[in-house]
């Protein structure tokens, strides 16, 4: 996959408010599936999609079908340090790994493709 471009799925929304990162994850899935090189980076309030209970979301049925299977592709879920608030990575069912902003735009920088939500 190396030669493949690269594209970054950058989740922003709030996932107790809006179905976008539910949506963001399904996207994510499909072009990952796809042979596709893909990251997703959480900030804000779309890490705790990676720690709560899926039915506390809006779309959280989405995102109890997506969010394992993504785990199964993705090496890590890049997020926000400064959103974990006091969560620990070590507390969630995936693989977590907190990055500053200044890592966030390090890794938009080396990527060829963005979807925002």
């Amino acid at each position: 996959m190396a030669d493949q471009p690269r594209t970054i799925v950058l989740i922003q929304s709030n996932p107790f408010e809006s179905h976008q990162p539910a949506e963001a994850l399904r996207i994510a899935l499909g072009l990952v599936s796809g042979e596709n090189q893909v990251e997703v980076i959480l900030l804000g309030k779309a890490v705790s999609i990676l720690f709560e209970d899926p039915e506390n979301f809006k779309d959280g049925e989405i995102l109890e079908k997506f969010l394992p299977s993504l785990k199964d592709w993705l090496k890590t879920f890049y997020v926000e340090r400064s959103a974990l608030n006091g969560l620990q990575p070590a507390d969630s069912d995936y693989s977590i790994t907190a990055v500053s902003l200044d890592e966030i735009a390090d890794l938009m920088a080396k990527a060829d493709r963005f979807i925002i939500f």
